[in-house]
């Protein structure tokens, strides 16, 4: 009997607003939570986020590592085109999925 590799679970989380260091341990937990539950492929929903400052950053790319290692992924959705430059200049649009 071959065990078959369950499918991750599909989780959205919306902020819903700047993705800043006064919320970003806010959003931190959240993440965390989520991704401490089982193995899941996140959604990261930007609709209502207007900023993102480094720490902020910091908290999207450890979600990305900790989803990454426990063979999830993270997507990015409703981003802005100034958001979606901001990743490709850092060439972090090569390690998630921008929608």
């Amino acid at each position: 009997m071959t065990k078959t590799r369950e499918k991750p679970a599909e989780k959205i989380i919306k902020p819903g607003k700047d993705i800043t260091a006064p919320n970003a341990d806010t959003l931190k937990k959240k993440l965390h939570k989520t991704t401490a539950q089982s193995t899941v492929n996140l959604t990261l929903d930007f609709a209502g986020v207007k900023k993102i400052d480094p720490v902020g950053l910091s908290v999207i790319i450890a979600a990305h590592n900790t989803l990454k290692n426990a063979g999830g992924k993270l997507t990015l959705k409703n981003v802005s085109d100034e958001f979606s430059n901001l990743f490709g200049t850092m060439q972090l649009d090569q390690h998630f999925e921008l929608q």
